[in-house]
């Protein structure tokens, strides 16, 4: 029997009964409701009716998500130009039925399909702990029954790949803030946990098959820079690197079970691969995160896995391409430069670039490529600007011949639609710091080119370093830089920079470093630390 077939139109599987607001009075009422959807604009009255008075603004809210699918959430209620708490009771607010409130919200969301989804894992959770679940309708449950009517439904592919993707849909997003909001995310870590306790080699194919799907589930959800934060501090990455690790790759080969033999193309290895994808991107999204930096840089078996993947012929280019902006993304820490100036680091990002180029026509198309490149090249150039002394004198050649290829090959606009973080700082290898400046400001065009990207670097304060920046780079790319502040002004008229950002940029320049210098509201503490003597007090 399938889930939604013993549905019969309601939740079979809810664990337990929501505690109603106390009712204010048992009659029957009504709101005329203006829905204001933000993210289209639209604008629609409806007629709210209720048995009982509400108590509070919550169970309003309650109501519209119930008659509307718009989760409460992501409202806002308004009544006579005042936002209104969840906490504001209906009789303090004067509010009367009849009366006409405003309900803006982003986007509208598939509820239903989430919270049965979301009962299916709960109940699912609660039999693998060996707990009885109080449900409405009670009846026995069988583990393999609840587990393969969730598989026939489904229920997590459909929230993975229909609700929650793609992260760039108004709805997408809702249904992951209602998931979120209904305790889905402790639901779904606490079935990750559950499904993880067996050994890879001596698990049930059905608990790799759950924890393939929730590892999927979990990727989409850290598609949310808004829930990166939070899927860290519930173990989110340390469970996906386990999963990662499930099986150690070799190089050259394909999927490759425990005796180290190339794995035959059944269910397990199908599902490892999805496994070892869905890590992946988890890791990939997270590691913007800079409190993670250390946890991925300074794991070694995890960084050999890495770039396996990059080189397996398993694994499409995408998969090498999210590989190399996880070093970039921790390269953006020079705390744990040490850990990826190794000579395998490197080694291993330009031998995927060299197998990557060689497959091209089969696997991948040129600006595939390029980015796989653009990625590597820009990670080099971060090590080489900030920790110049830890990098290998063996590997400095190559490091010149990749960035210098980049250069001559690649069109910036291509990549417009890749946002890079880029930092400045002085360098104490002569040859190798035009070229790496160069890869940076080969970055910013590519950034820049987008307005939303500008906005973003008017927000944070940079753009009047960036005006600066043709002023104090070397002699030789003088003239790249200023193709940056034209494409600029292309865009948006620049005024000319305040002088005290002229200041602090040549003084990030000569001696702290950008990053320092613009987190400082004044310059004065700065002048203190250099000449300290000419502060001292009389």
């Amino acid at each position: 029997m399938s889930v939604m077939a013993a549905q019969n139109g309601s939740h079979l599987y809810t664990l337990m009964e929501e505690e109603p607001s106390t009712p204010y009075k048992s009659q029957p009422w009504m709101l005329h409701v203006v829905l204001h959807g933000t993210m289209k604009g639209e604008v629609d009255d409806k007629e709210l009716h209720f048995n009982m008075v509400p108590y509070d603004v919550r169970d309003i809210k309650k109501e519209v998500e119930t008659v509307f699918s718009i989760p409460a959430c992501v409202q806002e209620v308004e009544f006579e130009f005042v936002q209104l708490k969840d906490t504001d009771r209906v009789d303090s607010i004067r509010l009367q039925s009849g009366d006409t409130v405003f309900v803006n919200y982003k986007s509208e969301a598939d509820c239903e399909s989430v919270k049965v989804a979301l009962d299916w894992m709960q109940l699912l959770t609660c039999l693998l702990q060996g707990e009885v679940p109080s449900v409405t309708n009670p009846m026995s449950f069988d583990l393999n029954e609840v587990i393969r009517a969730g598989i026939d439904d489904r229920l997590m592919e459909d929230l993975a790949f229909q609700k929650f993707s793609p992260w760039t849909c108004p709805v997408k997003q809702t249904n992951k803030m209602y998931f979120v909001d209904l305790g889905g995310l402790d639901v779904l870590m606490e079935l990750y946990s559950m499904v993880q306790r067996e050994a890879w080699c001596t698990s049930i194919i059905e608990m790799k098959f759950l924890e393939a799907s929730c590892m999927c589930i979990l990727s989409n959800l850290a598609s949310s820079n808004d829930l990166r934060r939070l899927i860290i501090s519930k173990d989110g990455v340390a469970r996906s690197i386990r999963s990662f690790l499930h099986v150690p790759l070799k190089k050259g080969f394909e999927v490759v079970d425990d005796s180290g033999c190339p794995g035959r193309p059944d269910h397990n290895n199908i599902i490892l691969v999805d496994v070892v994808q869905s890590a992946l991107a988890i890791l990939c999204n997270v590691c913007e995160m800079p409190e993670i930096h250390e946890e991925l840089a300074s794991n070694s078996e995890l960084l050999r896995q890495l770039l396996c993947v990059s080189v397996s012929p398993t694994f499409e280019i995408l998969r090498a391409q999210l590989v190399a902006s996880i070093f970039l993304c921790c390269a953006h820490s020079p705390s744990v430069h040490a850990h990826l100036c190794r000579a395998e680091v490197i080694e291993g990002l330009l031998e995927a670039c060299v197998y990557r180029g060689a497959a091209m026509e089969q696997q991948s198309t040129p600006i595939d490529l390029m980015l796989l490149k653009y990625f590597t090249q820009v990670f080099m150039a971060q090590l080489v600007l900030v920790s110049p002394s830890l990098l290998p004198p063996s590997l400095l050649e190559k490091m010149h011949c990749h960035m210098q290829e980049l250069l001559d090959t690649a069109d910036p606009y291509e990549l417009m639609r890749f946002e890079e973080t880029c930092r400045f700082s002085c360098a104490v290898l002569t040859k190798l710091q035009s070229l790496s400046i160069q890869v940076t400001i080969f970055c910013l065009i590519s950034s820049l080119s987008r307005p939303s990207h500008q906005e973003i670097m008017v927000d944070e304060g940079l753009l009047d370093y960036v005006i600066c920046m043709p002023w104090y780079v070397p002699g030789e790319v003088k003239a790249k830089a200023d193709l940056v502040v034209r494409a600029l002004a292309a865009h948006k008229p620049l005024q000319p920079p305040s002088l005290a950002s002229i200041a602090k940029a040549k003084l990030a320049k000569v001696h702290f470093g950008l990053d320092r210098v613009v987190s400082m509201e004044s310059i004065h503490n700065l002048f203190i630390e250099l000449y300290p003597a000419l502060y001292v007090s009389t």
